[in-house]
């Protein structure tokens, strides 16, 4: 490191720029009492919540050598390894000592100086170098002694703290904000194939095109019909209409009766065949598995082509489903459906997608273990 540093600088150890790191006290703790005890869980979130922090079921008899005070900088030396927290006038409401699996220290320099390097990525290698070869991961007194320290000059220290300072705030409002996409996005993303399966989308496009065919002609090729009498979930365009799946497509159960299922002998062949985990967490096509079949697992299997929706039906992600890409073999954890087209299997995934929650309410519905039978 210290050939990137500016020629000002001087690389040091920790122990140079503090006073030595020390362990602190180590007793239990209970739920009430005059004396706080600070532990690794209570700083791990960087920040304190000092309504749970408990109190000493007994207490040092040197009160002084283990009581916390302003800008002293804790260091987690298990559990959470290397979760640091600067103490501030505003923790000191309450007398507080720091519990053993705690290591203490007190600048020379600037404390948030310190602090803010104890978030850099210089520090965090050392802490994970430090654990290679360890049984127990941990960080002790000796190894933070040792800890490499950039030192620049104490007014160049002012001023970068200060402008850290100033960029840290933005970077969390930037961070806040970045957190939210992903939420943003899902409700967009079901907004617009809410609109899809509405007719909402193509409105304007129906308007356009007044010569299409009622929805009904798509049934008429079918040699089965599933008697239903529907209620309308939401309105639809005069041309669509509602039925129930089976009325447009065919669903059948995958297969794979062994068991138990990771049984070597089935497996390693020619034959794609994906599991549950294997659809994407979003829906749309399945490009890529990560298990075959041999000619015998092959043959307590079932292979479904291409285009086929397979969905789950079975555990937490109920609902979930994926298109093949290409003929695959999956087990009765998961339902082909295939549909006359392409195109009409893109439509139903879109549409499952949609209803993917109203799927698992019903499979949670009849209770025991979650699941959805073919013929719902």
């Amino acid at each position: 490191m210290s050939e990137m540093l500016p020629k000002s600088w001087i690389l040091t150890k920790l122990v140079n720029v503090s006073t030595h790191p020390q362990y602190g006290w180590t007793c239990s703790s209970k739920s009430s009492g005059t004396l706080k005890l600070l532990r690794t869980t209570d700083i791990s979130d960087g920040k304190i919540n000092w309504e749970t922090v408990p109190y000493c079921s007994i207490e040092p008899e040197e009160n002084e050598k283990y009581l916390l005070k302003n800008n002293d900088i804790l260091v987690s030396r298990a559990g959470s390894i290397g979760i640091s927290y600067r103490i501030s006038k505003s923790d000191l409401l309450h007398r507080t000592v720091f519990a053993s699996y705690l290591i203490r220290f007190c600048p020379f320099i600037p404390p948030t100086f310190v602090e803010h390097y104890f978030k850099s990525h210089h520090y965090w290698q050392y802490i994970s170098d430090s654990q290679l070869g360890i049984a127990v991961p941990n960080v002790n007194a000796t190894k933070l002694s040792e800890l490499p320290f950039p030192l620049p000059p104490l007014n160049e220290q002012k001023r970068i703290i200060a402008k850290l300072d100033q960029l840290i705030p933005r970077i969390e409002q930037i961070k806040e904000r970045l957190d939210k996409i992903p939420a943003i996005i899902k409700r967009f993303c079901k907004s617009v194939l809410t609109a899809a399966v509405t007719g909402k989308l193509t409105e304007k496009w129906r308007e356009k095109n007044p010569e299409l065919k009622n929805a009904m002609a798509l049934l008429s090729k079918r040699n089965f019909s599933i008697n239903k009498e529907f209620k309308e979930l939401y309105d639809i365009p005069e041309n669509w209409l509602w039925c129930a799946l089976g009325n447009y497509a065919d669903l059948s159960r995958g297969r794979f009766s062994i068991r138990p299922r990771n049984d070597p002998r089935y497996y390693n062949g020619s034959y794609p065949f994906i599991q549950i985990g294997d659809l994407p967490k979003q829906g749309g096509f399945i490009t890529e598995h990560n298990q075959t079949l041999n000619e015998l697992g092959f043959r307590v299997s079932k292979q479904f082509k291409e285009n086929t929706i397979a969905i789950a039906i079975v555990g937490a992600t109920i609902g979930n489903t994926g298109l093949l890409s290409y003929e695959m073999c999956f087990p009765d954890s998961l339902i082909g459906i295939i549909t006359p087209t392409k195109f009409s299997s893109l439509y139903v995934d879109y549409y499952l997608r949609t209803e993917k929650e109203n799927i698992r309410n019903i499979s949670y519905s009849s209770g025991g273990q979650p699941n959805i039978k073919l013929p719902t």
